[in-house]
């Protein structure tokens, strides 16, 4: 039988591993509600490791739904504590899990390409904790909404719901579509991939980006050789740029055509007053 999900647009409230705590969260552990495992290693079926935080209530030993978070944002001093915490609040087990090679995963950074098999095999992990009951949603805007899709396009039968919004589609609008690139991606690139978390100094510098693009413009260099104006190499944007079209290189990113059919039906309704959400829109596949 093939697996369904649930997909719901609607912001939701604001194969081995190694489970370990780093010393900030042992140090707050003899206090805190929440049992905080915040530096698990999930090895993938291709021998890469994932990083991820794994958050649930002190003491509660019931398997739970799991609410996934997949992104390429490493925010863990802050952002991405705080809603783990509060999926566990709401009566689920929170996970947060980062692209192939940021934070303590010691792989390259390239975004969007492995997301999607990483996320099953995330999935599959979870699905096999003693604290998972079997159950896994997931939720997110932007990259956390594109991550969503692309676990999609090899579903595992433990992934019920996704919840996207606004999410990026990898080859139709970001980071270029039509053989259009766009600019603000370039920069962007340096920002998710210089380093482990978020290159803040890089991603900040405006005017940097500012006066390569204008000097583009006044020399007429060719578009390929951008990087050359800013003197960094920007390997990701000469990869983006080698699929002008939406080939097999975007197309294998997320689901397309008769992924979205097969043998699946699709059902759309409205739906209203189910416990806290108002309106939303459901697809049952």
């Amino acid at each position: 039988m093939r697996p369904t999900i649930l997909v719901i647009f609607i912001f939701l409230f604001s194969i081995t591993a190694s489970a370990q705590q780093t010393t900030a969260i042992k140090l707050d552990e003899s206090s805190s509600i929440y049992d905080i495992q915040d530096s698990v290693l999930i090895k993938t079926r291709d021998g890469a490791t994932i990083s991820a935080i794994v958050v649930r209530k002190r003491g509660d030993a019931t398997p739970k739904p799991v609410i996934l978070q997949f992104t390429i944002y490493v925010r863990d001093k802050g952002r991405d504590i705080r809603t783990t915490k509060e999926a566990a609040d709401h009566g689920y087990i929170g996970v947060i899990a980062y692209t192939r090679g940021k934070r303590f995963s010691s792989d390259e950074i390239y975004p969007y390409e492995n997301d999607g098999k990483d996320a099953y095999d995330v999935i599959d992990w979870i699905s096999k904790q003693k604290w998972s009951n079997g159950s896994v949603g997931m939720y997110g805007g932007s990259y956390n909404g594109f991550t969503q899709w692309a676990a999609c396009k090899t579903l595992h039968p433990a992934l019920k719901t996704i919840v996207p919004y606004v999410a990026a589609r990898p080859g139709q609008g970001l980071p270029m579509e039509n053989n259009v690139f766009v600019n603000p991606n370039y920069e962007w690139a340096f920002y998710v991939g210089n380093n482990k978390y978020l290159d803040t100094v890089a991603g900040n510098d405006r005017q940097r980006f500012r006066n390569m693009q204008n000097k583009w413009w006044e020399t007429g260099v060719a578009y390929n050789k951008l990087d050359s104006i800013d003197g960094t190499p920007n390997k990701w944007f000469q990869r983006w740029i080698k699929h002008p079209s939406f080939d097999n290189y975007w197309q294998n990113m997320t689901p397309y055509k008769n992924d979205f059919f097969s043998d699946k039906k699709y059902l759309f309704w409205p739906l209203t007053d189910i416990t806290t959400m108002d309106k939303v829109l459901v697809c049952i596949i």
